[in-house]
């Protein structure tokens, strides 16, 4: 007992003279439980819904009013009658877009049943159905509604509501159409393969990096490279550009791969998707050179690099879970994981066929965090810092 107390009272001191593994020890675990409990979520809440009224009547206005107020949709665009609505989903600001003809009006008041349409982007199948699942609940809510005015109105509810029963997948008054685009069989593969990519390439150039450069401190080679006329640029290029060549490497084994097992074909650019890739890879190489001059051992820059690339690649990015289903702090927090523009700019070229003109915001963000991450480790991985 006394040799288990004495290394017990021995392992507890070297924890307290660790503050790094004490935080790590103590706050990963409820950092964890927070991040789960918020962060998961399957529930498909507030979807931008872009609106293209070709009616232009009180009936038409008042049923994008009920989408509105209902806490599946949120209406974020309104699409002229003769603009084209396969533009605004390759955009990806909006996960759907309801088209309500000409003479929707008209049909309802002539009492026959009116019809309109939903374009969905059907990358994540997920989402998709649970999109189309949505508008047809709220529709059914807003017929109810109009049907109980009319028979508080004019005592003919039943007779209303008598027109278009039985008539299979119509609800009663307006019965809608809906479109899948670019994954009409919902496959769930189309939207996780693009994203698995963004995740494994930010996981492993990261660590690839982070511990090269600690494992020399640990061999002392560190202490050689002091004495060499190398700026910190000069050394970030040196120890980057091998690590650039094999992640890129990799990728294209990748995307051969989803083709291959996943059949994920790439439909936009491949120079505009090798672009985007470099620039991303560019910046995951400098965030685990970064995480290098902060980590002395190995040990801890494999757990940073966890931590700081694998956690935010699942939950922030919105390779698995969309980030509009989570609280607004989560949301804001998303915007520095570097992860979220790629991803987004990965589903657009792939599966779109969309190009960077679609999605130069993500490319500008992309490249900003690479320019800040490269900047940092410049200034850390200098001799002084080595």
């Amino acid at each position: 007992m006394r040799k288990l107390r004495a290394v017990a009272v021995k392992e507890l001191k070297q924890v307290l003279r660790d503050p790094l593994s004490l935080l790590m020890l103590l706050g990963l675990p409820a950092f964890m439980l927070v991040l789960y409990g918020y962060a998961i979520s399957f529930d498909v809440e507030h979807a931008p819904l872009a609106v293209q009224d070709r009616d232009l009547t009180p009936d038409s206005r008042a049923l994008t009013a009920a989408l509105a107020n209902s806490r599946q949709f949120d209406v974020v665009g309104w699409l002229p009658p003769d603009a084209d609505a396969a533009r605004e989903l390759a955009r990806g600001a909006s996960r759907a877009v309801l088209v309500i003809p000409e003479g929707f009006a008209r049909e309802r008041t002539a009492g026959r049943v009116a019809r309109v349409q939903l374009l969905v982007d059907g990358t994540d199948a997920s989402t998709a159905s649970a999109l189309l699942a949505n508008l047809g609940g709220t529709l059914d809510r807003f017929n109810a509604t109009a049907l109980a005015r009319a028979a508080g109105a004019e005592g003919a509810g039943g007779a209303a509501a008598g027109r278009v029963a039985g008539v299979p997948g119509l609800t009663a008054g307006i019965a809608f159409h809906p479109r899948v685009w670019y994954n009409p069989e919902l496959r769930s593969s189309h939207f996780l393969v693009p994203g698995l990519i963004g995740f494994i390439m930010m996981l492993t150039a990261v660590l690839s990096t982070a511990l090269s450069v600690v494992r020399e401190k640990e061999r002392g080679t560190m202490e050689q490279l002091r004495v060499t006329p190398l700026h910190g640029a000069q050394l970030i290029i040196g120890k980057t550009v091998p690590y650039l060549g094999i992640s890129l490497l990799a990728a294209t084994l990748i995307i051969v791969a989803a083709r291959l097992l996943f059949g994920v074909e790439v439909r936009g650019s491949y120079a505009e998707l090798a672009l985007a890739t470099l620039v991303y890879l560019v910046g995951a190489l400098g965030w685990g050179l970064l995480i290098s001059t902060l980590a002395a051992t190995q040990a801890m820059a494999f757990q940073i690099g966890i931590i700081t690339s694998m956690l935010p690649a699942i939950f922030f990015s919105g390779f698995i879970f969309p980030l509009r289903g989570m609280p607004e702090p989560l949301q804001i927090l998303s915007h520095v994981v570097p992860a979220r523009y790629y991803v987004a700019i990965l589903r657009g070229i792939i599966i779109k066929g969309a190009g960077l003109r679609d999605h130069w915001p993500q490319l500008v963000e992309l490249t900003a965090y690479t320019a800040i991450v490269l900047a940092l480790a410049s200034r850390r991985l200098s001799r002084r810092e080595a």
